[in-house]
């Protein structure tokens, strides 16, 4: 298990961050100071967040979203930049309150909780339906157009009834990975994949059967796959001292592989990769960092 640290300083905390390669990575400090590929970067144009959720579009560009911006204050400007690496700002429109976040190329996929305000109106004014909280997962095209919403658009004899999701994986164009939290008095996460193109969903494998992974407290909140194997990042919510690292085998055999400093913005990667903003550790400054396994 190798950890890289980012060089990035900040006064309290790290907002955000998202990486593809080595090559490719974008990180935001609490000095609101975005930093692509090494440099700061200057964004031209009106874009102010408080808590913002980055991810890098292929194609040097990426989307920001200002993930609690109030309703009141977006309804006319937006809450969602698609940014280039000249830091111009291509495309303004509204996601809403995004929980988690995922893109593809040409697809932008977004998953709410429940406690989310309403936010139907801003774009179905006469239409009146579901709001995007109550959608639990909205898949949008680059321009912010609505291409699907979950509850909306999904047949019911497919529909998993899901609270919230808990993260993304990318697996390649054409189809997505999720983990919903799924409504029951025992904690149910199904690992789920979601085909981007038809929006069809399988449901790969439970992790409430796989013995040793989960309990009441501990709920995983990242995940990432290399080859056949299976990743997840718990935190230790009793001590919050740290994050244990499981790995689950193609035959479902748990294996702790071992722990990593305290981040609840951790995110799942392709490959057995793991992306640690917000990388908290007892009497040490914030960190931004990288886990590969």
């Amino acid at each position: 298990m190798q950890v890289i640290q980012f060089p990035y300083s900040c006064n309290e905390f790290f907002k955000d961050a998202d990486y593809l390669s080595h090559d490719n990575y974008i990180v935001i400090n609490d000095r609101d100071e975005v930093f692509w590929n090494g440099s700061l970067l200057k964004i031209k144009g009106e874009c102010s967040f408080d808590f913002p959720k980055v991810k890098i579009i292929p194609g040097n560009k990426f989307l920001l979203v200002d993930s609690e911006r109030s309703l009141g204050k977006t309804k006319n400007k937006g809450n969602a930049w698609i940014i280039n690496n000249y830091g111009e700002i291509e495309k303004t429109f509204y996601l809403g309150g995004v929980q988690n976040l995922l893109v593809t190329s040409t697809r932008i996929l977004a998953s709410y909780s429940e406690c989310e305000l309403d936010t139907s109106r801003i774009f179905h004014e006469n239409t009146p339906q579901k709001s995007f909280s109550s959608q639990s997962l909205v898949a949008f095209n680059n321009s912010g157009e609505i291409l699907f919403e979950y509850y909306r658009d999904t047949k019911d004899d497919d529909l998993i009834f899901f609270m919230e999701n808990y993260a993304f994986l990318y697996k390649d164009e054409e189809s997505v990975y999720f983990m919903p939290y799924l409504f029951s008095s025992n904690p149910q996460l199904p690992i789920v994949e979601l085909d981007v193109n038809d929006y069809s969903t399988q449901i790969i494998f439970y992790l409430s059967e796989v013995e040793g992974l989960l309990d009441d407290l501990s709920l995983p909140i990242a995940f990432s796959k290399k080859g056949k194997d299976w990743f997840f990042i718990t935190p230790d919510r009793k001590k919050m001292s740290h994050s244990t690292v499981y790995k689950i085998s193609e035959t479902r055999v748990v294996e702790i592989v071992g722990e990593c400093a305290m981040s609840f913005q951790s995110k799942g990667l392709p490959g057995g990769k793991f992306l640690l903003p917000t990388t908290y550790e007892k009497g040490k400054p914030a960190k931004c960092q990288l886990l590969e396994l």
